[in-house]
C-alpha cells in the first residue's frame, strides 16, 4: 500500500481508535499483511498470490439465512437470526483469534459474515454485508449498523 495510507490506519490502530470495516472492505490493501491483521481477514484476489487454491470468489444475489453467533454481544443486540439479499465471499482468509458475531450456511459464502478482532489498541469490526440497496434496505442490516457504530463510540445499543 502507499506508505501514507498505512501510516494513516496504523496511527488508528495505535490510538486505539475503533474501526468498522463493511463488505469490500476485506479486498482492500492486497499487499500489506498488516491490514488483514487488522481487519481479521482478506479476501485474495488474482494477482496477489500464485496459489490459486488460496483466491476467494463472490456469488451476487444471493439471499442469505444469517445466523446471530453471539446473542450476548451489543452489536447484536436486539437482533435475531435473519434473511438478506446480498453478495457472499467464499474461500476468504480469517485470522486466528477473531471474535466471532454472525454466521451462515449458505454453499456459495464463507461460514463467518460478521467479527470483532483486536489490533494493537484497536477494536476492529467487520461486517460481510452490504453490498448494495438490498442489504442497506434490509430492517435487520441496519440495527447491526446501528449498534456496530455505537458500540465501536461506546455507547450502548438502542433495543428496538
Amino acid at each position: 500500500p502507499p506508505l501514507e495510507d498505512t501510516t494513516i490506519y496504523l496511527q488508528l490502530a495505535r490510538q486505539g481508535i475503533p474501526m468498522l470495516f463493511l463488505h469490500h472492505a476485506v479486498c482492500s490493501f492486497q499487499r500489506w499483511d498488516g491490514y488483514r491483521k487488522m481487519v481479521g481477514g482478506r479476501y485474495v484476489m488474482p494477482g496477489y498470490t500464485s496459489d490459486t487454491s488460496l483466491l476467494s470468489d463472490y456469488r451476487h444475489d444471493l439471499i442469505l439465512r444469517i445466523e446471530v453467533l453471539d446473542r450476548n454481544h451489543p452489536v447484536n443486540s436486539g437482533v435475531n437470526d435473519f434473511t438478506i439479499h446480498d453478495e457472499g465471499y467464499t474461500n476468504i482468509q480469517v485470522e486466528e483469534g477473531i471474535h466471532p458475531l454472525l454466521g451462515t450456511s449458505h454453499p456459495d459464502c464463507h461460514p463467518l459474515v460478521g467479527w470483532v478482532n483486536r489490533h494493537e489498541q484497536s477494536t476492529c469490526l467487520y461486517l460481510m454485508m452490504g453490498h448494495d440497496k438490498n442489504a442497506y434496505q434490509n430492517e435487520t442490516f441496519q440495527q447491526l449498523l446501528e449498534n456496530s457504530i455505537r458500540w465501536l463510540a461506546g455507547e450502548a445499543p438502542a433495543r428496538k
